[in-house]
Order: C-alpha cells, then structure tokens, then sequence
C-alpha cells in the first residue's frame, strides 16, 4: 500500500527537525509521498539539503534550511524564511537530540511562539525531552499532539506527555500496558527509510565493504546503548 492511500497531505507544509537522523530522513520522506511539502531543518543545513534534494530527484517537493535551536537569530531566521517562502506551518515534527537541546540554551519559548502563531494541524514528538514544551503547549491550545516511542518501556518525557497526547504511536502490542491511556495506544512500528526495507543483502555488503564472514550488529537504544555496545566490544 502506497503512503498517499491512507490520506493525503496535498497542499500541507511540514517541518521535520533531525536533518538525516534516526527519524528525520524516513520522516520526511513518509510525509513526502503522502504530498506534503517537508522543510528540513537542523544545524548542518548542507546535509538537510543533501535530503532534500534526493527527494527532489524522486518528484517530492523538499527544502533543507539551517535551524539552530540554541541560538535565538538562528530560530527567527529560519521562521521568517518559512512565512516567506509557505506562508504557513501545517505538520512540525520534533526529533531532537541531546545536542540539539544545548542545555540550558535551548530556546523552548521561542517553538512554542512558532506553534502559536501558525497553529498547525497536528504536533508530533518522538520522546526526546526537547520535544516536550512543544507537546505541552500544543495540547494547551488544543492542537491534536502525537508521541512516538520507539522502545518497549516508554521513557520519562513519553510517559508525560502520554497523559495529554492526542495519541501515543508505538512499535509493540505490549507495550500498550505502560500507559494510564491505553486507549490511545497505537501500534504503527518503527518509521525506517525505505532502503532499509528493500536493500538486498549483497548490496548491503558491498556498500559496507564487508567481505563473506558473518556480520554481528548491536544496536542498542537509549540509556542501554553505551553500556551495551561496550560489552559486545569486550567479546573480541
């Protein structure tokens, strides 16, 4: 099934933050074939128009821009750019990084501000901290809010703002039992790109630069990650 079937977004203009990250690429380009216009937005603008244009080349309408949410020009730039070039903001999904929030710098009112002003249709978070102000003051105004979670166990920003959210977009049955609202639970997996899903394995190979002995992958997430690639570092 096509993207586009499940409804379109003909005529909506979408801000993913992320650049190329975990979720930032798959995302934008999801939202692409469902007819979104995607700005793409983070610190490295070259590589958020790297994107961009590969989904040019695909017939998707996408812009990189250079958004830095640790410094308040770099924000008033890349909203003023926006209203130029859109003239509104339908869809802003947030997935920050640890980076992203800076610390203390980053500047929380300045996106509830933007979110605000443009009251888009929908505000989606994927569990960082830094996506829950804009979660937050989205369900304070009434706009429909989305979080993803991608692990099992939620964490703690996903567990607070589960308890306003619109929806709650997981990768597990199970993990609908974590939550006061299992009613909004919704079970949709884990937003990949597609070459994840249809790359064959010789290829995969190939451009890795891998020769013919077995491959072992660890990817672990979250506050596990470190700990467990370590060990799997010791096995050797």
């Amino acid at each position: 099934m096509h993207a586009k079937e499940l409804f379109s977004l003909d005529g909506r203009v979408a801000i993913v933050t992320g650049g190329r990250g975990l979720y930032g690429a798959g995302i934008s380009e999801g939202l692409c074939e469902m007819g979104a216009t995607v700005v793409i937005a983070s610190r490295n603008e070259q590589k958020c128009e790297e994107l961009a244009a590969e989904l040019r080349t695909k017939g998707h309408e996408a812009v990189g821009m250079a958004l830095d949410l640790s410094d308040d020009a770099s924000i008033a730039e890349f909203v003023k750019k926006v209203a130029q070039r859109y003239g509104k903001i339908d869809i802003l999904w947030f997935d920050f990084s640890y980076d992203d929030m800076c610390g203390e710098k980053w500047k929380a009112t300045e996106l509830i501000t933007m979110v605000r002003k443009y009251q888009p249709d929908v505000i989606i978070g994927t569990g960082g901290y830094a996506s829950f102000p804009a979660l937050y003051a989205g369900s304070r105004m009434g706009i429909p809010t989305c979080v993803h979670e991608s692990n099992a166990v939620p964490g703690l920003t996903t567990k607070m703002a589960a308890n306003k959210a619109t929806r709650v977009l997981v990768c597990f049955e199970e993990s609908a039992k974590h939550y006061k609202h299992p009613e909004k639970v919704q079970v949709v997996g884990m937003p990949v790109r597609r070459e994840f899903l249809f790359t064959k394995k010789a290829e995969a190979r190939k451009e890795l630069g891998l020769d013919g002995r077995p491959v072992i992958v660890s990817a672990f997430g979250s506050e596990g990650a470190k700990a467990m690639n370590e060990a799997m570092l010791g096995l050797f």
